[in-house]
């Protein structure tokens, strides 16, 4: 790995955020690629807390809420 020389501040900042933006970009391609799901099962699982703050769930989370209803019945 090659390491650029940088001769001012401004340089330094605009060299990180090109950086930032290209590690962006690499992550946006490599979950497109992959298709990787932005939220995992665990947080849509409501938890007392945020119920309490929030009355109305939502569709994912009601998808797992009856998913898990589910298999805890069906496994008794």
């Amino acid at each position: 790995m090659s390491f650029k020389k940088v001769s001012s501040v401004k340089e330094a900042f605009q060299t990180g955020s090109t950086l930032k933006r290209a590690f962006k970009q690499f992550n946006s391609r490599l979950s497109s690629n992959f298709k990787a799901p932005t939220k995992t099962i665990a947080d849509t699982i409501p938890t007392y807390g945020s119920l309490q703050t929030q009355r109305t769930a939502t569709t994912a989370q009601k998808i797992v809420a009856m998913k898990l209803l589910h298999e805890h019945q069906r496994y008794r």
